[in-house]
């Protein structure tokens, strides 16, 4: 029985190793209620505008494999799509910090965490 015990905790640890920081995400976002990701809704809130003048396509553009850059400041913001920018969705704090920042920018508010999770699912499927 141990044995068994053993080998369940290591396929359990293993698996943890192999998660990336948005799957950690995705998990903590599905822990705190947010539901399964839809990558469709997020593709619609986009480009919604929600600060007036202000969306996710103001600065990162409708294509995501491409750079953008800051609609106020004109600094380039490296393309979010990680299969041209691998380390994009490389680091959960990074991740997080960029949320609570672009969702006051863009909505004056914090995102919830089912729109944190239909962010991430949606980038990370570019």
């Amino acid at each position: 029985m141990k044995h068994i015990t053993g080998l369940i905790l290591f396929v359990v640890a293993a698996g943890t190793l192999n998660a990336s920081p948005a799957d950690d995400l995705l998990t903590r976002y599905a822990g705190e209620g947010s539901g399964l990701p839809s990558a469709e809704r997020r593709a619609e809130a986009w480009v919604r505008e929600g600060t007036p003048g202000r969306s996710c396509v103001s600065c990162h553009t409708g294509n995501l494999r491409q750079p953008g850059s800051h609609k106020d400041t004109g600094e380039t913001i490296k393309p979010l799509a990680p299969s041209v920018n691998p380390l994009r969705l490389g680091d959960a704090k990074f991740i997080e910090k960029w949320f609570t920042r672009n969702c006051k920018w863009t909505y004056g508010r914090t995102c919830t965490a089912r729109e944190k999770a239909d962010f991430l699912e949606f980038i990370r499927r570019q």
